[in-house]
């Protein structure tokens, strides 16, 4: 059974740097991903976390997304408490790794409520990835033409102070969104809210914020989608500082990562 070595894996993939991401998590994120699932991890797997993260692209089929991870392993722990959901083939077959026995290495699949083994390994499905980026046959898109996407959702009344503490450059006037139907206009109207929308640049990239005004509880709430490239994602990002900000300075906030993107299409590149 081949086992991957994690330090020539980086190696061999170094000649592809710029159309790969992942982000390592540390030795705190990797235990609190645990904690969150009341699970233990097997030390292979926290390895590659640990080296690749769970916000990457560079294996095809994983979850690339932190609240999609824990969300999912929630609904496998309440029948299965001896594995690890760690993605899927973008079917219904999702993939188990045993949490039970630290020799097993093998990647089970999870179908109807069934678990039955694929025939591979963990370390060969990496090997596989390797291979693939290896083969001219497959279209590699470059770092610039991907994105990570991410939601902000900010509860304050004091409009000045989101758009300092961000940075946010308004590049036209708000306009109140109507509604085309007349059942959502009395909807609207009935619980007092308002809601308007504008074009505007955050970190020179343009964003469509909305505002939601609600008169009965005297709360407005923006929300709004920020992309970096992962190119930009790996020298110069912002997501961290605005995650602080958001989840810091304003209460009743949220601060989501979604998938990783193609940059034109907007549709997810895995």
């Amino acid at each position: 059974m081949t086992i991957i070595d994690y330090k020539l894996f980086l190696k061999e993939i170094l000649p592809f740097e710029d159309y790969l991401f992942y982000k390592p998590l540390t030795q705190d994120e990797v235990a609190e991903l645990e904690a969150s699932i009341s699970n233990v991890l097997p030390q292979y797997y926290k390895k590659f976390l640990l080296h690749f993260g769970i916000y990457q692209d560079l294996i095809y089929g994983l979850f690339a997304n932190k609240e999609e991870w824990i969300e999912q392993n929630g609904y496998l722990y309440e029948a299965e408490q001896n594995y690890v959901m760690i993605g899927d083939n973008g079917g219904e077959d999702f993939w188990l790794l045993r949490t039970d026995d630290i020799q097993d290495r093998k990647i089970y699949n999870w179908v109807d409520d069934e678990i039955e083994e694929t025939g591979f390994t963990f370390d060969d499905f990496l090997a596989r990835c390797l291979n693939n980026l290896k083969d001219d046959s497959f279209i590699q898109l470059h770092n610039n033409e991907k994105v990570l996407r991410a939601h902000l959702s900010v509860s304050t009344n004091q409009e000045s102070e989101l758009i300092d503490s961000l940075g946010i450059e308004l590049i036209e006037n708000w306009v109140q969104d109507v509604p085309n139907f007349e059942d959502m206009k009395d909807y609207l109207k009935d619980q007092q809210i308002s809601i308007y929308t504008i074009n505007a640049k955050l970190n020179d990239s343009l964003i469509s914020i909305k505002k939601e005004c609600n008169q009965m509880t005297n709360t407005t709430v923006y929300t709004f989608d920020y992309t970096e490239t992962l190119s930009v994602l790996r020298t110069n990002s912002k997501m961290a500082l605005y995650k602080s900000i958001v989840e810091g300075q304003f209460s009743h906030s949220s601060f989501n990562l979604f998938g990783i993107y193609n940059a034109d299409y907007k549709d997810g590149v895995w």
